[in-house]
């Protein structure tokens, strides 16, 4: 299974960086959040399509298009509205 951030729930069937397996396919589904959205907040739709075989990408873009990100140096940063 695997832990969520919110609350450290247990979601049976799901599994965070799942090696990956020569012998099945499986499909993929990659999830990229909208403008000034995050990877975060689609985390539960994005586990319910794992939890039914689905080998799931869930962007966390670092451009400047999400509400607030980590960036590769830790520093955040915010959205800015042109």
């Amino acid at each position: 299974s695997w832990v969520l951030p919110a609350g450290w729930k247990r979601i049976p069937n799901v599994h965070l960086n799942a090696p990956c397996s020569n012998k099945q396919k499986f499909p993929l589904v990659i999830f990229s959040h909208g403008l000034t959205g995050t990877g975060q907040e689609n985390l539960l739709l994005c586990a319910a399509w794992a939890q039914r075989g689905f080998v799931v990408a869930n962007l966390h873009h670092t451009d400047g298009s999400s509400c607030k990100v980590q960036t590769a140096n830790n520093s955040w940063q915010y959205y800015q509205h042109p």
